[in-house]
């Protein structure tokens, strides 16, 4: 038991400098991608990338339903 501690406070520890290591190299988007989608040209099951960005917030949870072979293409 006295070794579990340490080996918690060494995981969080490494997790935390990782975690400000990828943000200091990459920081989170400013704004949204300059992705041209035009609404009127997709399918009625489609949904540009603009839309849940800069409408929704990115307030969803996005949910890729396509099979692995589709997804792959």
């Amino acid at each position: 038991m006295k070794a579990f501690v340490p080996q918690v406070a060494l995981i969080v520890g490494i997790s935390a400098v990782a975690a400000l290591i990828t943000r200091a190299i990459k920081p989170p988007l400013k704004q949204a991608p300059a992705i041209v989608c035009d609404p009127a040209t997709i399918a009625q099951d489609e949904i540009c990338l603009n839309t849940v960005i800069l409408d929704w917030k990115m307030d969803c949870v996005w949910i890729d339903a396509r099979r692995r072979v589709d997804w792959e293409k």
